[in-house]
């Protein structure tokens, strides 16, 4: 186990604000709104955490699993994942006609986890309403051991406060969120003996490597598939299903690539004519690039001179190109949703659980996101903390979740992460990914095939009553088998190169069966809304 060094925090609750509301017409819960202190080795008040936490009434709550949950960034709060994916209600998304401009509206969420878990939604020092207190540095929070410390000892708190502490437990965190459950597996049980039941990593980011590193070989191959998969969407790939498309792709970017890659022979016309193929971009293009093909440059040059520019987030996504080049902030994908979560989240939170703020809620902290603290000279590496955790804890279960359409976490890069736990994960890896991009849970077949899926863990990994959950059903089980590498003519690197191909992870796929999703008039238009398939895998 991973030597980790804390300093202890010692941390009291407020006062929280409770309503009593009926999901689905059928099951009571309680919503509490409250904050928690963080006090500092000599008891000062550091910061405050605020949450948001549902629970189902009438039911013996020690043997109600309860999860945890947070959004990523860094410096994101749970807004997405609360009024996306999980909560007891929902924002009407665009699939749904939703409209940029007000006013907006949200629904009762169908695919809540309400059904099989207590939910509570964090949001960390900086976003949301938590704040720092004025004389205390925020650096303090901000940092991935900093961070880990304060969400670890909030956990711990909000067991105590709520007598939680013989609950199964989870946790499920999206984007860098997920970066944070990968620590927190094995840091809540060093700092409090708490052992987790399972996690949910959606849109993984365990492993940085294979996401920011442009000298590395990885990030190519990793969204090689995506980009496949987007140029499937776009019918760039007609005479391939999407299952085809990310098969090939994958057997291309897993053997001829790879060996490319780490030959420096990527540049080659053969290699240039198949990255031209898989991707829909200019031959020309490809070649002028040397075979290597950033994220950014995918989303610009994907229209050619059509002043069009996918989504990064959600290559499904079609916006307007900007003059300047083309950044995360300015992405379609993000700028449609923002105005509408912000809004809704705002008016929800005062109508319908009754919370009166005195400060803004902070919904992105971009001072937190800059100043985050990372490891120096090194990529974030958190697999061998989770591999830790898992270790520890033989109970503990994953499930991976992730969307085709996403550039920023390519799920190409989950299964890759999967493949370097190097522990027997028959019956306690679980994944499914979805038609959709970073936040595929905004497209409602996505979400709905989503919350079935994790109806199905939650069972595998706790028994629950018949009043607490769906009938249950058999789980597609799916192994992962190693690509196969070509043999370049230097053994050495031949060797180097079948190493990595042991490191990497295919999936299967079943057909798709979606049904057609309206179509929606907004500035940012999905070009095509084509079938596509889900898959909720368990790994041997």
């Amino acid at each position: 186990m991973r030597k980790i060094l804390f300093t202890f925090i010692a941390i009291c609750s407020l006062s929280a604000e409770t309503t009593q509301h009926l999901w689905n017409d059928c099951l009571p819960y309680q919503a509490k709104t409250g904050t928690i202190e963080l006090h500092g080795e000599k008891e000062e008040v550091t910061g405050r955490i605020f949450y948001t936490a549902y629970t189902k009434e009438f039911v013996d709550s020690s043997q109600r699993p309860i999860t945890f949950c947070f959004n990523g960034g860094p410096g994101s709060s749970s807004i997405w994942l609360h009024m996306g994916a999980f909560g007891p209600k929902r924002v009407v998304t665009f699939k749904e006609k939703a409209t940029i401009a007000p006013p907006y509206q949200w629904i009762e969420n169908k695919d809540s986890l309400i059904d099989v878990t207590d939910l509570v939604f964090i949001d960390p020092i900086g976003t949301g309403f938590s704040r720092h207190e004025k004389e205390q540095d925020p650096n303090q929070f901000w940092g991935v051991q900093e961070d880990l410390q304060s969400i670890c000892n909030f956990i711990a708190t909000y067991l105590t406060e709520n007598k939680r502490w013989s609950s199964p437990k989870y946790l499920a965190g999206e984007s860098y969120g997920s970066t944070r459950c990968a620590g927190l597996a094995e840091t809540l049980q060093i700092q409090h003996g708490i052992y987790l039941n399972g996690m949910i990593l959606i849109s993984s980011a365990v492993d940085f490597k294979t996401l920011f590193n442009p000298e590395s070989p990885l990030p190519q191959m990793m969204t090689l598939p995506s980009f496949a998969a987007t140029a499937w969407h776009h019918q760039r790939l007609p005479n391939l299903s999407l299952e085809e498309a990310i098969q090939k792709s994958k057997d291309f970017a897993y053997g001829p690539y790879a060996t490319a890659l780490l030959l420096g022979k990527e540049n080659e016309l053969s290699i240039c004519k198949e990255l031209s193929y898989f991707t829909g971009l200019p031959l020309e293009f490809i070649q002028r690039n040397q075979g290597r093909i950033s994220i950014l440059d995918f989303t610009e040059e994907f229209f050619g001179n059509e002043r069009k520019v996918l989504g990064l987030y959600d290559t499904s996504m079609v916006g307007d190109k900007l003059p300047q080049s083309c950044n995360i902030f300015s992405d379609p994908s993000l700028a449609f949703i923002t105005g509408i979560y912000t809004a809704t989240w705002n008016s929800y939170l005062q109508k319908e659980l009754s919370h009166t703020a005195t400060i803004p809620y902070q919904v992105f902290c971009e001072k937190a996101n800059m100043q985050w603290k990372f490891p120096a000279g090194e990529s974030l590496d958190l697999t061998p903390s989770l591999r830790s955790g898992m270790v520890s804890n033989p109970e503990l279960k994953i499930f991976v979740a992730g969307g085709h359409f996403d550039l920023i976490t390519p799920f190409a890069a989950a299964e890759y992460m999967l493949g370097q736990l190097r522990i027997p994960v028959k019956d306690r890896v679980f994944s499914g990914f979805y038609k959709g991009g970073h936040m595929f849970y905004l497209h409602p077949e996505s979400l709905h095939q989503f919350h079935e899926d994790l109806v199905q863990f939650y069972k595998q990994s706790k028994n629950l009553n018949e009043a607490d959950s769906k009938p249950k059903q058999e789980l597609l089980v799916v192994p992962i088998q190693a690509p196969q590498i070509n043999e370049p003519k230097q053994e050495q690197v031949a060797a180097l190169a079948n190493s990595t191909a042991d490191t990497l992870v295919s999936s299967e796929f079943e057909e798709p069966n979606f049904l057609e999703s309206p179509e929606w008039e907004t500035p940012f238009q999905e070009e095509t809304d084509l079938q596509d398939q889900n898959n909720f895998s368990e790994i041997e």
